[in-house]
């Protein structure tokens, strides 16, 4: 049996992120993990550190500004596996689920396939927008 304790610690997951910037009440996050890319002599011309470089600037996120907290603090920030679960699956698997519901309905009523494409990313990009805008 697994004590309560320990068995709480394994429902959250816990990072470490290292405050980059602060403004406006809200301190900038760096989530991206540098650890690897950068560190080998084959970095300048390596795919991954190349991509690494390009979308580093995806690498920060806002949150609400933490009391005694300065640039270069490193924090913690826990999120429950259950709220995890929850917005991967709102991110990844629901636009697919929309997506493939769509296109079921668009075959029942014979759409030609050209229309079907179309509709498809456009329903796709609605549903990344509306996902973005509701979980501001």
């Amino acid at each position: 049996m697994i004590e309560s304790e320990n068995f709480n610690k394994l429902m959250y997951m816990k990072s470490d992120f290292q405050v980059v910037k602060i403004e406006n009440n809200q301190m900038f996050l760096n989530v991206g993990n540098k650890n690897s890319c950068g560190s080998c002599a084959a970095n300048k011309s390596c795919g991954t550190g190349v991509l690494a470089r390009y979308f580093d600037h995806f690498n920060t996120i806002a949150y609400p500004l933490r009391p005694g907290v300065k640039e270069g603090d490193l924090i913690s920030l826990e999120i429950s596996n259950k709220t995890l679960f929850l917005r991967a699956f709102a991110l990844y698997i629901a636009p697919l689920l929309v997506v493939f519901f769509a296109l079921f309905i668009m075959q029942i009523f014979e759409f030609i396939e050209s229309i079907q494409i179309l509709a498809s990313i456009v329903i796709l990009l609605a549903t990344f927008i509306t996902l973005r805008i509701s979980t501001k």
